[in-house]
């Protein structure tokens, strides 16, 4: 928009010649917008005076009277824009009060700036808006003189234009203004509020200290634990480290992949009556779905297995997906994709929650209808009767919601009517059909007087359970309740794979999952573990419960004491080992006598212990605690929580160790008893030893002070703490030693592999530092490569490797968690000894199960042998029958072959 001034139509009156008119003296204000610089001007804007030149001629009197007319126009629009000029002065002059008193309260009063900074941004829109209004208001007027002064105009395209954008603008300024959602620390999350953010935020022309201020204010949660030091700068390099920061943490695709899956695989199962559950569980899905175009990590749900594990979230949609999986192959020779499986749950969720015919849309809907006369106890507030129930359990166990597998009870006489029986002798079981199925129904030992015995139900999953009520009828007999639900047994592929991978004692990963003991367990040693000041960790015993009040079993562990002693006067090397072990446990400070003033003090519990040898290690022995040991039947063990599975897996352990060509093999000194126990769980530690070994003397009482090989708690108390000084050892250490910590090590073996051998040195010379941080020692290294152990002290070294020298080709066979791994070569090889076992059903599955394969490697010749045996039980031998005739050809067969694993190599 160009507005002319007085001045420049002097300038044109002049040129147009020498009539002079006389303008009406009015104090007129003007606003000059020149080309270049576009700035206000209002000191020439006062009353002016038109004159004409008095030479003009007759043949200018047509233009003289339409400059007029746009002067008159400019004048008019000139008019408007003062007023919304003034106003908007007065809101400038506003404006920057505010600013002043902003900056001056910032540092007295930080709280308030946020307010402040709401407000600045109002009057910012506001000047805005009366900008808007202003050019607006120009245009108008301006188009007004036009419409008085030409009979018809012709609107101009470009300034009809200009009015719709200022009417949309001015829409726009009265709808809410956008702000990003707030980022807590869900990757999922992450990309929706990075969009939002940069797009309201960060593209604007604001400079980076104020987008670190709206960093601040838009995440929360874990995201901004992650960058809260980077707030205290407020700087613009400081901002871009904040965002580097949220993009390694959040923004990894493949941490977004992860928790994709991770949700997934969490799922809850969806009943066939849950069809909100359904749509929930569909409309994840389709965001999956949606995902994997831009997450590759996503790629793994289009694989059948993936898809078939998604499936038992809602296996009562089994055979409907089966029926989808056929026409689709038939048409394209493919398994079904993701999208075909997401596309196919959606249409059974939206069947499910049909408004009109779904289960859920029948419901009966009750109007609310309450009425009160009189009622003593009512919560009127509430408006619902007073629990009866309510404080009268410290404890209430978690209501569960389960399916209903089956009522037993005369409460559903259909269910029990009797279609069909079958009768035995007298006095025998007898046979009935109900539409439950078949069940027998007898005594379950006619020569037994149980008195009036309490019926029992024996079900099929080997589950006892228990009536808490007498039975009403006078029972002279135990009652046996077997309920058969299926004639015929009905294989399902999932039970051919549970048969194929019970060969193998790892479970899979998905099928842990976290138990309130478990979670207890974690809890209990979150908050107990701490330093001490030798460097030890110390934790307490994690009881299931409070500290028990066990009984005093001091004479079940003197009884049992006394059957050690004549074993270790019979063997004398066993005596002199064993005194050598307890010896040294407490020479290191692992157990102490109880002093005498402590001897009388409970609870406290003893504990029997003896000795075992390693049948690869002779002449080892290892003292083992009995913690199982019962008296008044109880045991420890019975009160102590084992914790989760923190145990890596012994095949993903052993599968990582061949995936680079520099292996490494170390084991933890002692690790149970690296861990200290909390002093006032000692007395539950209590054993009985001779001093000295002394067998003529008194026995003496010591405690234990560390976790204890036979505690059903040790191993999970011993891997949290590994785990723990690793989590300690982060940002100190290199990611690959935490990964090596945590991932590597099955209990206290610890197997790598990694890609050059300055890898390998770094990794053991951080392991070592970082294991000593909480005074555990990596000893009995071993590697394939002689650089790596040139860099380790020969202490620290495996016996084997002290003098091995791989450049002489020198075959030295090592464990790696009980398969046998030749260095030199870099080879997993079997050793098969084979023992002289009786032709019996013991003697054969003594040497099948002789064969430690836990990669499966010789699972297919290990099946032939098992063959036997299962024909043998077939054949329903007892343990010590002779292997029939027509099976001994076979096993002889079989046991030449076996032989020749000593041949097999996997490189």
């Amino acid at each position: 928009m160009i507005i002319d001034t007085a001045r420049d139509l002097d300038t044109k009156g002049e040129s147009r010649g020498d009539e002079e008119q006389d303008w009406k003296e009015t104090p007129t204000v003007y606003k000059s917008a020149t080309s270049d610089k576009g700035s206000i001007n209002l000191h020439h804007a006062k009353s002016t005076h038109s004159r004409s030149n008095s030479k003009a001629t007759s043949r200018h009197s047509n233009l003289s009277s339409a400059n007029r007319q746009e002067a008159a126009a400019e004048v008019a629009a000139n008019e408007a824009t003062l007023e919304v000029l003034l106003e908007q002065e007065r809101q400038i002059e506003e404006l920057q009060r505010l600013e002043a008193e902003a900056a001056h309260l910032r540092a007295k009063q930080e709280a308030e700036n946020a307010e402040r900074q709401r407000a600045l941004e109002a009057k910012r829109r506001q000047v805005e808006r009366l900008e808007t209004i202003k050019k607006l208001k120009a245009a108008k007027a301006r188009q007004q003189v036009y419409d008085q002064t030409v009979t018809q105009p012709k609107q101009d395209d470009s300034t009809a234009a200009l009015v719709r954008v200022f009417a949309e603008s001015i829409s726009a300024s009265r709808l809410p203004v956008p702000e990003p959602t707030t980022f807590n620390g869900d990757p999922l999350r992450f990309n929706d509020w990075k969009v939002s953010f940069q797009t309201l935020i960060d593209r604007k022309n604001i400079p980076a200290e104020e987008k670190i201020y709206y960093l601040q204010k838009y995440v929360g949660g874990t995201a901004k634990k992650a960058v809260e030091s980077y707030f205290l700068l407020g700087t613009g390099s400081a901002y871009c480290a904040a965002w580097a920061i949220l993009e390694e943490r959040y923004g990894n695709p493949f941490l977004i992949a992860k928790a994709f899956r991770d949700k997934l695989d969490a799922w809850p199962r969806v009943s066939s009556k849950g069809s909100v559950e359904l749509q929930e569980l569909a409309d994840f899905l389709r965001s999956c779905e949606a995902a994997m175009t831009q997450i590759r990590g996503l790629e793994v749900l289009n694989d059948c297995t993936r898809t078939r594990k998604s499936l038992l979230n809602f296996d009562w949609l089994t055979s409907r997906w089966n029926r989808k999986v056929i026409e689709v192959e038939e048409q394209s020779h493919m398994f079904p994709s993701f999208s075909q499986f997401v596309k196919f749950l959606t249409r059974e969720a939206k069947i499910a929650c049909n408004p009109v015919t779904s289960l859920h849309a029948l419901k009966p809907s009750e109007s609310e209808k309450i009425k009160v006369f009189k009622s003593r106890g009512h919560g009127a507030k509430r408006r619902q009767r007073h629990g009866l129930i309510l404080n009268t359990a410290d404890e209430i166990a978690p209501q569960q919601s389960c399916d209903v597998g089956l009522l037993i009870g005369y409460n559903c006489p259909q269910a029990l009517v009797p279609r069909q029986v079958v009768c035995g002798e007298e006095n025998q079981p007898f046979a009935q059909r109900t539409d439950l199925g078949w069940s027998v129904v007898g005594y379950g030992n006619l020569c037994l007087d149980y008195g009036y015995a309490i019926g029992v139900s024996h079900q099929v999953i080997v589950k006892q359970v228990m009536p808490g009520l007498q039975s009403s009828s006078n029972l002279t007999n135990e009652v046996h309740y077997v309920c058969r639900t299926q004639i015929k047994e009905v294989v399902l592929p999932a039970d051919v794979i549970k048969v194929l991978e019970s060969d193998f004692v790892e479970r899979a990963s998905e099928d842990s999952h976290m138990s309130q003991e478990d979670l207890r367990f974690l809890s209990k040693m979150e908050k107990g573990i701490r330093l001490k000041d030798d460097g030890h960790y110390e934790m307490p015993l994690p009881f299931k419960k409070e500290r028990p009040n066990l009984p005093d079993n001091q004479v079940c562990a003197i009884q049992r004491l006394r059957c050690l002693e004549r074993k270790l006067r019979r063997n004398e090397q066993y005596h002199k080992d064993y005194k050598t072990f307890v010896n040294e446990t407490i020479t290191r400070g692992d157990a102490e006598r109880v002093p005498e003033k402590d001897i009388s003090k409970a609870p406290a519990w003893y504990i029997p212990h003896h000795g075992v040898y390693h049948p690869q290690k002779p002449g080892k022995i290892h003292v083992v605690f009995d913690c199982s040991a019962r008296f008044k039947e109880t045991s420890l063990n019975d009160h102590l929580l084992t914790g989760p599975g923190l145990t890596n897996s012994l095949v993903g352990v052993l599968c990582r160790f061949r995936r680079g060509p520099v292996a490494i093999m170390c084991d933890i000194e002692r690790m149970f008893h690296q861990f200290h126990v909390k002093a006032e769980d000692q007395d539950y530690l209590r054993f009985m030893w001779w001093e000295d070994g002394d067998l003529e003397a008194q026995p003496s009482i010591y405690q234990m002070k560390v976790h204890l090989f036979g505690a059903a708690s040790s191993p999970g108390c011993a891997n949290y703490g590994l785990k723990h000084i690793a989590a300690e050892g982060r940002g100190d250490f290199s990611e690959d030693t935490i990964k090596f910590i945590n991932k590597n090590f099955y209990i206290d073996d610890g197997l790598s592999s990694v890609a050059s051998k300055g890898q390998a040195i770094q990794l053991v010379k951080e392991a070592r530092e970082l294991c000593s941080t909480g005074k555990l020692r990596l000893h009995k290294f071993i590697s394939n490569s002689n650089e790596v152990l040139a860099t380790i002290p020969k202490e620290e070294c495996a016996e084997a490797a002290k003098d091995l020298d791989m450049a002489l080709g020198e075959l030295h066979m090592e464990r790696a968690l009980g398969v046998q791994w030749c260095i030199a070569s870099d080879e997993f090889q079997f050793r098969v000894v084979v023992k002289e076992n009786p032709l019996t059903r013991r003697g054969v599955l003594s040497t099948v199960a002789s064969v430690y394969d836990p990669l499966g490697f010789v699972a297919p010749f290990i099946l032939l042998g098992k063959k036997i045996l299962q024909q043998m039980c077939r054949d329903k031998l007892s343990w010590d029958d002779d292997l029939p005739d027509d099976l001994r050809p076979l096993w002889e067969f079989w046991l030449q072959d076996l032989q020749n694993l000593a041949g097999v190599k996997i490189k």
